[in-house]
């Protein structure tokens, strides 16, 4: 009978020991060489800054794919391409529709608060097209111009299955927009939802 339960108790102690095992094996969010594939979703609202106050407000929704690499432990370097489109907003007094393109940069920092949920703020930078379809009364009835962005976000990122992550957070993005030889800055707060992996 004893021979019996120390063999049971050896079972159970290498099966522990294999599981242990197994699981050190994963590698940890931010270890050297990890890639993560992402896609992202933001809404936000986008307007022009003047003063205290942001007028000719914009609601946008976009989508942002992008590809990251753990340089080093925890500082990620990657890229990102995105595409943005104006939603109807009864405060627009001239524009209809606003149409946007952006690729570019980004640089993040890996903070992990326990095995299966990490926040990862990062630094993006963006260089695109923007076009802009105004009302029918004004001279210049379409737009296009250059655009150069410099932002940040502060995703909250849940690993929902190995390898397998959620990330949800804000983000504020300024942009400079130059067309006709005129350049006009905006401000972009929006909220954004990823899903991705880690290879």
């Amino acid at each position: 009978m004893v021979r019996k339960i120390r063999s049971g108790i050896g079972v159970v102690c290498g099966f522990l020991g294999h599981t242990s095992l197994a699981n050190a094996a994963d590698e940890p969010f931010g270890t050297p060489g990890q890639v993560v594939v992402s896609g992202g979703l933001a809404y936000g609202s986008e307007g022009v800054l003047r003063a205290t106050a942001i007028v000719d407000n914009h609601r946008w929704i976009s989508i942002m794919p992008g590809a990251d690499v753990f340089v080093v432990r925890r500082l990620s370097m990657g890229g990102r391409v995105g595409y943005a489109k104006s939603l109807p907003s009864f405060r627009d007094e001239y524009v209809m529709r606003e149409d946007g393109v952006t690729i570019g940069p980004s640089l993040g920092y890996a903070l992990n608060l326990n095995d299966r949920v990490s926040l990862w703020p990062n630094l993006e930078a963006g260089f695109g097209l923007k076009w802009i379809d105004l009302k029918t009364d004004v001279p210049f009835p379409v737009t296009r111009g250059t655009t150069i962005s410099f932002g940040g976000a502060l995703p909250l990122v849940f690993w929902a299955a190995p390898r397998f992550l959620l990330g949800f957070g804000p983000s504020l993005t300024r942009t400079a927009m130059t067309a006709n030889s005129v350049t006009v800055h905006t401000t972009r707060l929006a909220a954004n939802a990823y899903v991705g992996g880690s290879f």
